[in-house]
């Protein structure tokens, strides 16, 4: 089912019902806006970690994060825009290297910890880690038909969203642009600048829009079964190697989600 809104994987009802019962209780002698809530969570979280970081436990921050994100939000309290709403990147907001390897290896943390996450939960941070690391527009995981004739886009993070994973459709063919070399060839496709690139004229090009672009296949077994898509609306794509293999890394946690609730494991 295509995504088309966000993830309810983790449902936080009795939490939320425990937000509207205090601001129900103290409005009158402590009035908080869901501003006011909604920054005292989150410096909660921050406060946590550091409290935790000088005990020498680790505690992940962006999965607890995400957490209180899905709190507010089912609350009717965030004040964070919604997935599909994401900013975006500014002209010449290239990603940061340090912010993308500190989100990836929170990633890492996360999956390879003991604590039991369904498949949406690993796909959804995987998402927010490229989309928050690399500075990008929009960030798409797709997914081939069963009858592996085309390429649709099932959910995402950035701008105007919902237009796009409609359109977002595209054949497998190697004539269907860098969808070919990425599914079909199973090659990285990074397209740092799509005006003087191959890819300028086609009509993959014509429905993205994109300046700069990137696909990583997703492989499970030896079969490509989908791809994560990345790119800006405008500017280049301004990755070093470091930075690709922290995507690359990312990609890897995501088909190895997919492969473990394939057989059985999640």
């Amino acid at each position: 089912m295509r995504y088309r809104q966000r993830f309810t994987a983790w449902t936080p009802t009795r939490a939320v019902k425990q937000i509207r019962a205090l601001l129900k209780q103290y409005e009158r002698v402590l009035p908080l806006t869901e501003e006011n809530v909604h920054e005292i969570l989150r410096g909660a979280v921050l406060e946590t970690q550091d409290t935790f970081s000088a005990a020498g436990v680790s505690m992940n921050n962006l999965r607890l994060m995400w957490q209180v994100e899905n709190v507010l939000r089912d609350a009717s309290l965030s004040t964070a825009p919604e997935p599909e709403a994401a900013p975006v990147a500014l002209r010449g907001d290239l990603p940061d290297r340090e912010t993308l390897a500190q989100l990836e290896r929170e990633v890492s943390a996360v999956v390879s910890s003991d604590e039991s996450f369904g498949l949406n939960d690993i796909v959804l941070m995987v998402l927010e880690a490229i989309f928050r690391g690399g500075r990008f527009d929009r960030v798409l995981f797709c997914l081939v038909t069963r009858d592996r004739k085309q390429l649709e886009a099932r959910m995402g993070l950035g701008d105007d969203l919902e237009s796009f994973i409609e359109k977002f459709r595209f054949p497998l063919s190697l004539l269907s642009g860098p969808v070919g070399p990425a599914l079909i060839q199973q090659r990285e496709v990074f397209v740092d600048d799509v005006g003087t690139s191959r890819y300028n004229q086609s009509h993959f090009a014509a429905v993205a829009g994109a300046s700069a672009f990137g696909m990583l296949p997703l492989i499970v077994g030896e079969n490509a079964i989908g791809c994560l898509y990345f790119d800006r609306r405008s500017g280049v794509l301004g990755l070093d190697d470091s930075m690709k293999q922290s995507l690359l890394n990312l990609r890897g946690y995501a088909c190895d989600a997919i492969a473990s609730k394939k057989t059985g494991g999640g």
